[in-house]
């Protein structure tokens, strides 16, 4: 016999109201994965273009500067994203548990 642990998540999703939609989560969810997948292609693109090839004219100098510029952005929404993923990713399932409840009432 197994023992479980049963824990409610604070979840702070700033700005958000989805109306306790299932479905509006799930195509917001959708949108971030698309997102995510985008900024995946865009750091592949990085990684084998030849850097004088995808530096701005105004970046000829410095093209290194530029690219870890880029990268950082790049980085730093990816986390972004991440973290709003994995909210909603706890509010669906809170979502899918309240509505399971309901039905075998």
């Amino acid at each position: 016999m197994a023992w479980g642990i049963e824990f409610n998540a604070d979840i702070h999703l700033s700005r958000q109201d989805y109306n306790s939609n299932i479905y509006l989560v799930k195509d917001k969810l959708d949108e971030i994965s698309t997102d995510i997948n985008r900024i995946k292609s865009k750091i592949l693109m990085f990684i084998t273009a030849n850097i004088k090839d995808i530096v701005p004219d105004d970046w000829k100098d410095s093209p290194i500067n530029w690219l870890g510029q880029e990268m950082n952005e790049l980085f730093e929404y990816y986390e972004e994203l991440s973290i709003e993923q994995f909210k909603l990713s706890l509010y669906l399932e809170h979502l899918e548990t309240l509505t399971a409840k309901i039905k075998n009432e």
